[in-house]
């Protein structure tokens, strides 16, 4: 009696074969990936990496409290805890509303510096609020080019000490010749108080005459914010140069808001020139590639 061997015995070693070859490939996998991971650098904390830098500041932050727009600022100490001395670079700081010094810049191995920290909030024109600011040094050690950096945060609060904020103020006009006028658009915020007082919705001004307001209609009733348009215009005659002038704004129970208005009249011939150099700078600036 013969037997035939079925199909299904034929192809058994095969299959074996390429389940061996996958288990394989996957190990393979799974070691590489391992390998990646061990030999991948950890990251520390940033805790860590601050206290094996060579330089620390004394107090960590410097806390402003609530203050008002004024220039203010308070010394930190910069400490050198390493074996080697250390010279800061530079000092960047994170707004222009913000500087700082320090003294000496080469700081000895143990030794310290003494870093001046300003806020600048007497020529501060953003809305008042919470100050989110910094400093950041930029130092290198001796016989090292690694560079490194200290950042110092500056926090407090802004607090308006003026009824209405006025922005911008002041407000700058293009130049003007005799008999020409111009507009801008000023805007108004309440500060101390919670609604702005009745602000008129245009602002007619004259130079050499006093300004005169639209008494009949205001935009801020109960309102924080609003805006105005003031149209400036310069009568015939009137002696080319610079000007600045103020006008006021009642207040209402508050103090009067005062808003400065500054530019040139200039003569005829000037001002065509001046309009000619413009169109011609145009003109290069339309022909550039």
């Amino acid at each position: 009696m013969q037997f035939r061997q079925s199909s299904g015995g034929r192809t058994r070693p095969a299959f074996q074969a390429l389940l061996a070859l996958s288990l394989l490939i996957a190990l393979g996998a799974a070691l590489g990936f391992v390998c990646a991971r061990l030999l991948q650098p950890q990251p520390q904390s940033a805790t860590a990496d601050a206290a094996e830098l060579p330089l620390r500041a004394l107090p960590s932050a410097v806390e402003l409290g609530r203050v008002g727009p004024t220039d203010c600022g308070q010394v930190v100490a910069i400490l050198n805890r390493s074996a080697l001395p250390v010279f800061v670079r530079r000092i960047v700081p994170s707004c222009w509303c913000v500087s700082g010094t320090c003294h000496p810049r080469h700081i000895a191995p143990g030794g310290r510096a003494n870093l001046t920290v300003v806020f600048h909030g007497a020529s501060f024109h953003g809305e008042a609020g919470d100050i989110e600011k910094a400093l950041t040094l930029g130092y290198t050690q001796a016989g090292s080019a690694r560079a490194m950096s200290l950042v110092v945060p500056i926090r407090g609060e802004l607090a308006p000490s003026a009824p209405v904020l006025v922005y911008p103020n002041p407000v700058s006009f293009p130049p003007l010749a005799a008999g020409g006028s111009a507009s801008a658009e000023v805007y108004f915020r309440a500060g101390a108080i919670r609604r702005l007082p009745p602000i008129p919705v245009a602002i007619r001004v004259v130079l050499g005459a006093a300004a005169a307001a639209k008494p009949s209609k205001n935009v801020s009733t109960g309102r924080k914010n609003a805006s105005t348009a003031v149209r400036l215009r310069v009568p015939t005659g009137f002696r080319p140069g610079p000007f600045v002038k103020w006008i006021t704004i009642d207040g209402g129970t508050t103090a009067p808001i005062r808003i400065c208005l500054k530019g040139d009249v200039v003569s005829r011939t000037g001002r065509s020139r001046q309009m000619a150099v413009t169109r011609t700078r145009a003109g290069e600036g339309a022909a550039a590639p």
